[in-house]
């Protein structure tokens, strides 16, 4: 017989028991100046990679803006010579 009902409970990470730090004890500061370094260190590569993301997204936009002038040209391009060939084939008809 196979039960219908089967509860699983959702998986939950087994943690280390924290264990309470005197404010003052030279392990405390320590663990707090190692994260103090740690955090200015994740928000400094957090700055770099912003910062390479804007100098992308600058470079981006101005190949954008390039390669937008260029198709105007091209477009202005085609249009003259659409409008020199329906000139030549008026002549040649007359």
């Amino acid at each position: 017989m196979t039960p219908t009902n089967v509860y699983y409970a959702p998986f939950e990470p087994i943690r280390k028991p924290t264990t309470e730090l005197d404010k003052n004890s030279d392990e405390y500061r320590q663990k707090r100046d190692r994260n103090n370094v740690a955090v200015a260190k994740s928000r400094q590569k957090k700055k770099e990679r912003e910062q390479a993301i804007e100098a992308r997204l600058n470079e981006l936009e101005k190949e954008n803006g390039q390669l937008q002038a260029k198709i105007t040209e091209l477009n202005e391009e085609i249009s003259m010579m659409k409008r020199l060939m329906t000139e030549i084939q008026v002549r040649y008809q007359s």
